[in-house]
């Protein structure tokens, strides 16, 4: 795998492990993460990607015996953090090719990625936690650049 799907596997990780440590604490919309949160949950992460210059980037739907799930796509890769709610998801952080789990859903739509209002909060305290994240990284980097 490349050096930029690598990227977004790590993205993608970091925003899963933040919905589950605190975004499912700020806000029912996201309380029983990731049960029910798979539409929530892509379009924080769909944000975030897009703002760090992730495009085009898209929130894909569909459903299949009663229940919708949701996805990001981009570049021809699925991205996936919730996937887990199903018995026969593909995992709870996934990025790779698109997947018989997700062609099962049907009617499939796709949108830009937006998060609502009622997540303000939530997106504000997730970018502070992965900017702080990316941060540490760079500086871990540039110190052990610097030893050698």
């Amino acid at each position: 795998m490349d050096n930029a799907a690598q990227q977004l596997i790590e993205q993608a990780r970091q925003v899963r492990e933040f919905l589950e440590r605190e975004g499912c604490l700020m806000t029912d919309l996201l309380g029983d993460f990731p049960r029910g949160g798979c539409g929530n949950g892509s379009d924080l992460l769909g944000q975030w990607l897009a703002k760090h210059g992730v495009a085009p980037i898209a929130y894909v739907w569909g459903s299949r015996g009663g229940k919708t799930h949701g996805w990001l796509e981009h570049g021809g890769l699925v991205i996936d953090i919730t996937s887990d709610q199903f018995a026969d998801g593909v995992g709870a952080v996934y990025v790779g090719a698109p997947t018989s789990f997700h062609a099962s859903f049907a009617d499939q739509r796709r949108s830009t990625p937006e998060v609502s209002p009622l997540l303000f909060d939530v997106y504000r305290r997730m970018s502070e936690r992965l900017a702080a994240s990316q941060l540490r990284v760079a500086h871990r980097t540039a110190a052990s650049r610097n030893k050698g």
